[in-house]
């Protein structure tokens, strides 16, 4: 593995998953479904994790020293933390609520649509499309896919990342996200975060703003794609987003 680019791991393929990812999975020809589930089986996902982000230095000056732990979460045990992982980018495939969305772009172009969709899926599976958060009930990864105005969007989970270093400012993830301020404190600033994670092309060169992929950040919507031009949009720019996000993960890895 060590010699492989850490972006050519298609975490979907991963021998190591307890069931395997695309078994049975197009059962619905529009909403695709898995019982597999990478972020706690895929053990190629837990040692990309540990080349990524274990080792480096922080922004705080501490040393991010990250070791293997059970169900693939990681551990710094310096600072009895420990971390597991979470998707950048939702798909929407698997959401009853996004059906009628799928379904009409299922409709314009049906021989296309399974091929198209795998691809997106495969490309949101690599590590340009993962990140870790600390793990604990109820922490960052389950809250931002149970709130409306959040909808599992990472673009949208940023902007409150954003604020939350911008003077704590409102936010539907406010109270989590205090909950975590040790983690957050060691990356001393919104900056600090994005380059860590090198997120940078989700976000302003001034680092002042959160480039969000559709609908706006003032919070006052749903979040999730209600017609397939949204739906499309979103498609576009996570892809875009994960590649150039490998691309630079890649590029660090070199180093």
């Amino acid at each position: 593995m060590q010699n492989k680019q850490l972006s050519t791991y298609d975490f979907t393929e991963d021998p190591s998953l307890q069931t395997p990812f695309w078994k049975d999975f197009w059962k619905n020809k529009i909403n695709g479904s898995t019982p597999c589930d990478p972020d706690v089986e895929s053990k190629q996902l837990q040692y990309c994790h540990k080349l990524a982000w274990g080792n480096r230095k922080l922004p705080c000056g501490k040393i991010f020293n990250l070791k293997e732990g059970d169900n693939c979460e990681l551990i710094w045990e310096d600072e009895n933390m420990r971390f597991s992982s979470d998707w950048l980018i939702n798909t929407y495939i698997h959401w009853k609520r996004c059906y009628p969305v799928l379904k009409e772009i299922y409709d314009k172009n049906p021989s296309c649509y399974r091929n198209y969709m795998e691809n997106f899926i495969r490309t949101t599976y690599t590590i340009g499309g993962s990140i870790i958060f600390p793990k604990r009930l109820n922490g960052i990864n389950q809250t931002r896919g149970c709130i409306d105005l959040i909808s599992d969007r990472f673009d949208l989970t940023l902007e409150c990342i954003r604020r939350y270093y911008d003077g704590n400012q409102e936010s539907p993830l406010k109270e989590v996200l205090n909950q975590d301020k040790k983690f957050f404190n060691l990356f001393v600033d919104f900056k600090g975060y994005v380059d860590f994670f090198y997120l940078k092309d989700l976000v302003s060169e001034d680092y002042k703003s959160v480039k969000i992929f559709f609908g706006h950040s003032d919070f006052k919507n749903i979040a999730y794609p209600r017609t397939s031009q949204e739906w499309n949009l979103w498609a576009q720019k996570a892809q875009e987003f994960i590649q150039k996000r490998n691309a630079r993960i890649d590029n660090e890895s070199r180093k």
